[in-house]
């Protein structure tokens, strides 16, 4: 199996136990397979932002942001508690 085949393999999740070491030496070994492991990685991490950043709609909404006491809820500071981050 080449080394092409194997990194989209390992990428879907469908290496065993014994294909997934054999690959995981051969990603130790070989500096050409662990850029290419690297790069598919963040393509892969770049592709899941967008896809996130698409279901907000298109808005640029804070990804943080405090919540405001005086609007109530469950986010909202009652008396002693300390600031709620919403995520």
């Amino acid at each position: 199996m080449n080394d092409d085949e194997l990194l989209t393999r390992h990428l879907n999740g469908d290496l065993d136990g014994a294909e997934l070491g054999a690959f995981l030496s051969r990603v130790q070994e070989s500096p050409e397979l662990r850029r290419k492991l690297a790069s598919l990685a963040l393509h892969e991490t770049l592709l899941a932002e967008v896809v996130r950043e698409g279901r907000r709609g298109g808005e640029a909404a804070p990804s943080r942001r405090l919540a405001d006491p005086r609007r109530g809820g469950p986010h909202a500071r009652g008396p002693g508690r300390r600031p709620v981050v919403c995520p």
